[in-house]
This record gives structure tokens, sequence and C-alpha cells, in this order.
């Protein structure tokens, strides 16, 4: 049963206007989304110890030991890192510094934490301390890390910073749709909607059906005075955002 929350909770994070719009009562929809993420922290920390409790009481062998215990550590990485995420919207942003001190005990060698406090002292209106932690957070190898990082630097208004975050994850990943939609706001916050625009047309030739990139294709659009287009990407925007992506 323990391993069920938490799997599908973090799917229903994704799906919660759908479960709320066909009237489902899924935890995001009757609880809101922080409740949702603490109880998948909850629920993982039960789950982990009972993954390992079979070899534990001696009922398998040492090899289903250490990968329960390699597992257990991940799955509670992860779901510390999903508690964290949602704290950048967080209230409560005193409660960041202790997340970050729970993300660099379980893994010292990722970004998390730094990230973590990162998002504290945005919260915070600290610019030049957030940059120092953001700065730290960029060793983390996972590009969908490295793109909340990015959006880090985007909000303390260092669009250099968040480009060289950008160009990163594209040499990691060079069809990821997300970078390319992250360099084109770069080019539009520089004014330069030649370059925005062929950005956002690499993020469609990657993903085609991502509304992020139609929104944004559509301010470039109005920039430039192609209104016209500009209201045909903002209809297919809004259609692609029905249906979830």
């Amino acid at each position: 049963f323990f391993w069920t929350p938490p799997h599908f909770w973090a799917l229903s994070l994704y799906r919660a206007d759908d479960y709320a719009r066909a009237g489902i009562p899924m935890l995001p929809v009757v609880a809101g989304d922080q409740e949702t993420r603490r109880q998948i922290v909850i629920y993982t920390l039960i789950l982990a110890p009972l993954g390992v409790a079979p070899w534990l009481l001696g009922y398998a062998g040492p090899l289903y030991g250490i990968a329960a215990v390699a597992a257990g550590a991940a799955m509670i990485a992860l779901a510390l890192r999903v508690r964290a995420t949602a704290l950048f919207a967080l209230e409560r942003p005193e409660l960041l510094p202790e997340m970050a001190d729970g993300l660099e005990r379980v893994a010292p060698n990722r970004g998390w934490g730094a990230l973590a406090r990162g998002a504290y002292h945005i919260l915070r209106k600290e610019p030049n301390q957030a940059a120092s932690w953001l700065a730290k957070a960029e060793v983390d190898p996972d590009v969908e890390t490295l793109l909340t990082v990015a959006a880090g630097w985007l909000t303390i208004r260092n669009p250099s910073a968040a480009e060289r975050v950008f160009k990163r994850i594209l040499e990691m990943d060079p069809a990821n749709a997300g970078a390319e939609i992250g360099i084109a706001v770069v080019a539009m916050a520089r004014r330069d909607f030649i370059a925005a625009e062929a950005a956002l047309q690499r993020a469609l030739a990657h993903d085609p059906a991502r509304a992020a990139t139609y929104e944004t294709m559509a301010k470039v659009y109005l920039e430039t005075g192609r209104k016209t287009q500009a209201k045909r990407m903002k209809k297919i925007a809004r259609r692609l955002a029905r249906h979830g992506f």
C-alpha cells in the first residue's frame, strides 16, 4: 500500500486541473498542492525502510538489500526535490533553509540544497545572496534541475546567467524545447526578436505540442507588429493548455 500514495500523488500534481474538472477528489484537488507534496515526503519516508525490511529480517539476500537501500535513498531524494520545488512559491520561506539542510544530507553531490537556499533569498528579495546559491546549484547534472536554476536567474533579472545555463542544457540535450524557450525569453529581454523567433522555431521542431512555445511566440509577434499571427499563436496555446500540454 505505502508505495501507492507517493507515486500516484506525484502524477496527480501534474493533472490536478483535469481531476478538478472531472470532479475526481484526488488529494491535490481537495487538499491543495503544498499539502500533497508534504504527504508525498511523509509516505516516502515510511516506504523506504519498509523496502529494506525483507533484507533486515532475513527474507532476502545482500544483493536485494543493496538495491533496496539505493532505491529508497533515491526515492527520498526525489520526494524532497518535489517538496523543494514547491517551496519556490511557499508562503513560509523560512522553511527553505531547513529543507535545504535535508536535501544536502540526502544528496550532497547535487545542487538541490543550493537551489533551495537560492529560492529562500529570491523570496526574501535578496538577489545578491540568491545569485551566490544559484551559481552553486549549477553543478547539478540534471536537466530539469538546471531549468529551475535558469528560471531563478531570470527571476532575479540576470538574463546572461540564465542564458549560460540554457546553453549548457542544450549541450547536454540538444533537443530540449524548454531550454530553447528560455533562450527566446532572454533574447526578448534584449529586444532581439529575430533570435527569439529562431529559438522558438527550434523549440517547435523539438516539441510541437507545448503551449508555452506558442504563448512566447505570440509575444514575439505582438512586439513585431504581427497581430494576426499573434492571435493564431494564442489560440493554439489555449487549445494545448486545455489538454494539459
